[in-house]
């Protein structure tokens, strides 16, 4: 199999992807739509974003962040120029890599959109950073499907410790987000996938368990910092106003489907 049809595509208005294969094969279905009294047939390629699990693979650091300019160094291998790293939980491609040591140097391209909806452009040099490298087709699903697609910041509201090293964080949620969170639903917090524990008008709680402290940058976190946030597109497309318009070529368009 060609690394094309493996690649899988995300939001094009963080222009964090090229653009995918025509003929990409990997998992398309087929999809029907009446227009002017005929069945128009339609496939979708589901795998035109790049897809991302929420399961944090390493902790990385900023080694230089200035201007559009952001290099993280990781442990990471297997990773390539145009490849997309989940960094916080933001869909971002690789524009080059430099062996450092043990570590790989990413150099990232930080758009303006980017740094405005993303709590990236609080970074400083050695702020740590949770990565993630994008699902393959094939790969074990852990958590739940991130798009890399950030749609507010929040707020670290508190943090209790329950146990040892088990906590419960609450955050602040933006009005615009608050639609689309559901009590014991999925959402990702800088890129980790976590379950809401308790759900208010704008704040969620989610519980930190020992193994995700210990394997993401939350261990490092504290009050009033600001964290990314990812509802789950589920979540989000059953709530969504236009949930039951009709499948058109011009909706999936808008979408970013095809």
């Amino acid at each position: 199999m060609t690394k094309n049809a493996t690649e899988n595509y995300c939001w094009p208005e963080f222009q964090c992807c090229a653009l995918p294969p025509k003929k990409s094969f990997i998992g398309r279905r087929r999809l029907s739509r009446k227009s002017a009294g005929q069945s128009t047939s339609l496939t979708v390629d589901f795998f035109r974003r790049k897809m991302f699990t929420g399961i944090i693979e390493d902790i990385g650091k900023v080694v230089t962040i200035k201007n559009n300019l952001l290099v993280v160094s990781t442990i990471l291998d297997d990773i390539r120029p145009k490849d997309s790293i989940a960094v916080n939980g933001v869909c971002l491609t690789v524009n080059q890599i430099k062996k450092s040591g043990l570590n790989y140097h990413l150099f990232f391209d930080l758009g303006e959109p980017t740094r405005r909806r993303t709590n990236l452009s609080t970074l400083r040099v050695n702020s740590p950073l949770n990565l993630e490298r994008s699902l393959t087709v094939g790969g074990r699903l852990s958590g739940h499907f991130v798009l890399g697609h950030v749609e507010g910041v929040g707020k670290i509201l508190e943090i209790k410790k329950v146990a040892e090293e088990e906590i419960f964080l609450k955050i602040s949620v933006p009005e615009n987000i608050r639609q689309y969170l559901v009590a014991r639903g999925s959402i990702a917090v800088d890129g980790i996938s976590l379950t809401i524990a308790e759900l208010g008008d704008l704040f969620f709680v989610v519980d930190i368990i020992p193994e995700t402290l210990r394997r993401t940058n939350l261990q490092f976190r504290r009050r009033n910092d600001l964290v990314n946030i990812e509802p789950d597109i589920l979540a989000r497309y059953a709530r969504s106003p236009q949930r039951k318009e009709e499948i058109t070529l011009e909706k999936l368009q808008e979408e970013g489907y095809i």
